[in-house]
C-alpha cells in the first residue's frame, strides 16, 4: 500500500478543510491528547532549492509504503510562506514534525545556507524523533549538527533505512512488508539525485 502525505491525516484530525492559525494553535496545544495517525512517517527537511530532489525522494518513500510530510503539499504552510507569516510557518513545521515518527534531512551544498533546516532538526530532536541525513550527489560538506544523525550516503542506504523505519513500527504488519518487497519501486528513479553505492 502506498504512503501518503501526512498533512492530509492531520487535517482530518483537525476536522478542518484548511489549517489556519487558530487550528494550528489548537492542535499544538493538545498534541499530547489528540490521536496521532498510525504508522511510520518521515518529515522531509530540505532547502527550497532542492525541491525537485525532495519530491522525487518523497515519491519513492511513499511508493515503499511509508507516509511523508512534505511542505510543498501543505497549503497552510505555503500560504504562511506567501504571507511572510513566520509564526504560522513555525507552527506548521512543528505540527508536521509532531505528526511524524522520523525526520530526514536532505543535504546538498546549499543546505548550509538554510535557517529552517537546523530549526527542524532541533525541534525533531526535542520531540525525540528518529533523525537521519540523506546526502545528495556531489556533497562534500556536512554540518556538524547533522553528523550526529544516521548518515545515508546512497540510494541503497535510503532503501535500507526505509526498511528500518517500517520494521521498527509495530503497527506495520508482516503481510504489508512482504507485499512491499514484491512491489518494491526501482531505485533508478533517484539516480539524478543520489549515489548508487553504499
Amino acid at each position: 500500500m502506498e504512503g501518503q502525505n501526512r498533512y492530509f491525516a492531520v487535517m482530518e484530525m483537525a476536522k478542518s478543510p484548511s489549517l489556519d492559525e487558530a487550528s494550528l494553535d489548537r492542535l499544538l496545544s493538545n498534541k499530547g491528547r489528540i490521536p496521532k495517525p498510525t504508522g511510520p512517517c518521515v518529515f522531509l527537511s530540505h532547502k527550497s532549492e532542492d525541491k525537485s530532489a525532495v519530491k522525487a525522494i518523497g515519491n519513492y518513500v511513499k511508493k515503499r509504503g511509508v507516509d511523508i510530510y512534505l511542505d510543498v503539499d501543505d497549503p497552510s504552510l505555503q500560504q504562511a510562506i506567501e504571507d511572510d507569516d513566520h509564526v504560522a510557518i513555525t507552527k506548521s513545521i512543528e505540527l508536521g514534525i509532531h505528526a511524524s515518527t522520523d525526520l530526514m534531512t536532505l543535504i546538498s551544498e546549499i543546505t548550509k545556507n538554510s535557517w529552517w533546516v537546523p530549526y527542524e532538526v532541533g525541534f525533531a530532536k526535542s520531540e525525540q524523533k528518529y533523525l537521519s541525513t540523506l546526502k545528495l550527489k556531489n556533497v562534500s560538506y556536512i554540518p556538524s549538527f547533522l553528523k550526529v544523525t544516521k548518515l545515508l550516503k546512497s540510494a541503497k542506504a535510503l532503501e535500507q533505512y526505509i526498511d528500518e523505519v517500517k520494521n521498527r513500527n509495530e503497527a506495520y504488519s508482516k503481510a504489508a512488508i512482504l507485499l512491499n518487497e514484491i512491489s518494491r519501486p526501482s531505485l533508478d528513479t533517484l539516480s539524478n539525485y543520489l549515489n548508487n553505492t553504499t
